[in-house]
C-alpha cells in the first residue's frame, strides 16, 4: 500500500499516528492503508481518493519531518508516536473534518477532573 501505520502504545497514541498517516498520505495524494480501530471512541471518516502506489517501503519515524518538503509519491511505513503538537495545532480544524468523537453522556456535573501530562512532547515556554 501507499502508506501504513505501524500502531504502538494504545489509544492516545493511536490518534497521533493515524491523523500523522492520513495527513501524510493527504498531502501526497496517497490512499492510507486500514482504518482506525477505536471506533466507538472517535469515528473517522473514510479518506477520499489518494493513489495506490507500490515498490520498495520507505520507514519513517519520529526524527523525520512528515510534515516537511521533499516527500513524494512511494510506499511509506510510519513507525512511531508521531506526537510533535505544532504539527497538529495549526490542522486542527482539518482534524475536526474527519474526525467525530462519540458524545460522552454527562452524570456529575460537579466535579471537574483532568489530566495534564506535561513535559514530553510539548516545549515548554
Amino acid at each position: 500500500m501507499s502508506v501504513e501505520v505501524n500502531y504502538k502504545g494504545r489509544f492516545g497514541n493511536h490518534l497521533f499516528q493515524y491523523i500523522a498517516g492520513r495527513f501524510f498520505a493527504d498531502h501526497l495524494g496517497l490512499k492510507l492503508k486500514g482504518k482506525f480501530e477505536e471506533q466507538k471512541m472517535v469515528q473517522m471518516l473514510p479518506q477520499e481518493g489518494g493513489m495506490v502506489q507500490g515498490g520498495p517501503q520507505k520507514v519513517l519515524t519520529d526524527d523525520d519531518d512528515i510534515f516537511g518538503s521533499g516527500w513524494f509519491g512511494g510506499n511509506y511505513l510510519l513507525d512511531g508516536f508521531f506526537q510533535n503538537s505544532d504539527w497538529y495545532y495549526s490542522r486542527r480544524d482539518q482534524v475536526l473534518k474527519f474526525a467525530r468523537p462519540s458524545p460522552t453522556p454527562a452524570f456529575n456535573k460537579e466535579d471537574l477532573v483532568m489530566n495534564v501530562r506535561l513535559g514530553d512532547f510539548r516545549a515548554m515556554d
